[in-house]
């Protein structure tokens, strides 16, 4: 069982909530990572973001096409920072997201007043829009079919993109072309891969040139979170992303054939068809895709094993 201190964190409201896989050794690393002495370590940025761009090149399982192009690396704690970035440098444009995308958008354009609107149709976009997708495609936890088509038309109509990659580190089979004159950033982080990190807002922003912005001073003066990057370096090195999906894969693959899930992308999300019958259940929105997370069963699966 997950011990009680770790439960609630460790709570996917049935499948409903999107959240890491309690794995021990990895909780008792990050504890112990914790205790060392790390607030004033020369030089942690350059380390940090060393390690992280040298795990994304080198990913085993998934393949971002063009991803050395975008060789100015920011700390952001977590991808949020990325979206409030990319909101505020593009906030004369009308941003676009897609049914079923994380909903921060959708109550980010509600709050501060710039205009946004859910796109239900590619053809939709237009010059003077922004539009932010996650890679792979948050809903499904695959990449959504129509983003090659979806790039092109933002190369041809000059709209800026942010590719939120949140849910990498926890997927494989994944390639895309990030060559795209369109792409404006991409943003990672570790909170689905590591249980607890999400507490460290550890994540990453890559862009094609350096711009001075807000998020690009605040690391030059080492404002961002040293606890977060530290862990994030240390974690990273001894528990790479491939370690996952390599313990987690058999136990997915078992919990996904008996309960006659579909598989995806992903190691800890299964994926609901039509007939199903949970599909309302964990239908995401008003998007055709359903969803639902595995991470408490694969950390019961693993304890048992």
């Amino acid at each position: 069982m997950i011990p009680e201190k770790y439960k609630n964190f460790a709570d996917t409201n049935n499948g409903h909530s999107a959240r890491p896989c309690f794995i021990p050794e990895i909780v008792k690393a990050l504890e112990d990572f914790l205790s060392e002495d790390y607030l004033f370590k020369k030089n942690i940025f350059n380390e940090y973001v060393s390690v992280f761009k040298n795990y994304l090149l080198k990913d085993k399982y998934n393949n971002l096409l063009g991803i050395e192009e975008f060789s100015y690396a920011s700390y952001t704690h977590g991808t949020i920072q990325a979206f409030e970035d990319f909101y505020s440098r593009h906030s004369d444009r009308r941003l676009r997201w897609l049914e079923g995308d994380f909903a921060y958008h959708k109550i980010a354009s509600r709050s501060y007043g710039f205009q946004g609107k859910e796109l239900k149709n590619k053809n939709e976009l237009n010059q003077g829009d922004s539009f932010v997708i996650s890679v792979p495609f948050s809903a499904s936890c695959e990449i959504f079919t129509e983003l090659d088509e979806i790039l092109k038309i933002c190369d041809e109509k000059s709209i800026p993109v942010l590719l939120d990659c949140a849910y990498l580190p926890v997927s494989q089979g994944v390639k895309l072309d990030v060559t795209h004159k369109s792409i404006d950033s991409l943003c990672f982080s570790l909170s689905k891969c590591y249980f607890g990190i999400e507490r460290l807002r550890s994540g990453i922003r890559l862009k094609r040139k350096f711009e001075d912005d807000p998020t690009d001073f605040f690391n030059e003066f080492s404002m961002f979170n040293h606890s977060g990057a530290y862990v994030a370096i240390s974690l990273l090195n001894k528990f790479p992303p491939d370690y996952l999906i390599d313990l987690l894969t058999p136990s997915y693959r078992k919990l996904c054939e008996e309960n006659n899930f579909k598989m995806n992308n992903s190691v800890i999300f299964a994926s609901l068809d039509l007939d199903h019958p949970d599909y309302s259940l964990y239908k995401r929105g008003n998007s055709i895709f359903s969803r639902k997370c595995l991470s408490e069963e694969l950390a019961k699966l693993l304890i048992i094993d």
